[in-house]
């Protein structure tokens, strides 16, 4: 059944183009607006490869991304530690919804607890968390704290944390940012559904 992308993902969508959807992960991280998903991510399987023509085929016309999601599916029956893969679902499930449903917050926490630091996925996993940061639940939050403070920290050229701060737009998720690369303390908390408070410091 076709299904009809929900502003502001389609907003997106538009603004970008569907030949975005086959960008590598770091460019398109820093190419989305607040309250919106960074576009989708790089490939490592066979699997992840056609999944890739199939989110660019619904984006550029049907918008169902069913065969999509049962070939992310397959690549992670392959392996669960295949963090991209898990992330595509993510952003389809954002995409299609308008915003990141229980389900899509599920596999962003499995993708943290399976691979809490990784490289090749930080900055697209990031940029989305703190743009969506008044929605994230604060374990979410807490695991893209210490993932960008520890690439950020290193330096690290892969994981290149210092654009992907700076280039947040949503205004809560901008001030946690911001606070992060200063180190200064921070409410980890503040307008989240989750409760009780805690404050978290990046040194």
């Amino acid at each position: 059944m076709t299904r009809k992308l929900v502003a502001p993902a389609a907003a997106l969508l538009a603004l970008l183009g569907a030949s975005s959807a086959g960008l590598g992960l770091h460019e398109l991280a820093r190419a989305s607006q607040p309250g919106q998903p960074p576009l989708i991510v790089r490939f490592d399987t066979s699997e992840d490869e056609q999944a890739k023509a199939a989110v660019r085929a619904a984006t550029a016309a049907s918008h169902d991304f069913s065969k999509a999601k049962a070939l992310v599916r397959s690549a992670l029956a392959q392996s669960a530690y295949n963090t991209d893969a898990r992330l595509r679902l993510v952003y389809i499930d954002t995409v299609e919804h308008g915003a990141p449903t229980p389900e899509g917050l599920q596999q962003l926490r499995q993708s943290y607890d399976l691979a809490p630091y990784d490289p090749t996925s930080a900055s697209w996993r990031t940029k989305f968390v703190f743009e969506f940061w008044d929605t994230m639940p604060t374990e979410i939050r807490k695991s893209a704290v210490a993932e960008a403070g520890a690439f950020y920290k290193a330096g690290s050229r892969r994981a290149n944390m210092a654009p992907t701060l700076s280039s947040i737009a949503n205004p809560n998720g901008a001030k946690a940012a911001a606070a992060l690369v200063n180190g200064r303390k921070f409410d980890i908390d503040a307008a989240s559904p989750s409760r009780p408070s805690s404050t978290v410091v990046v040194e």
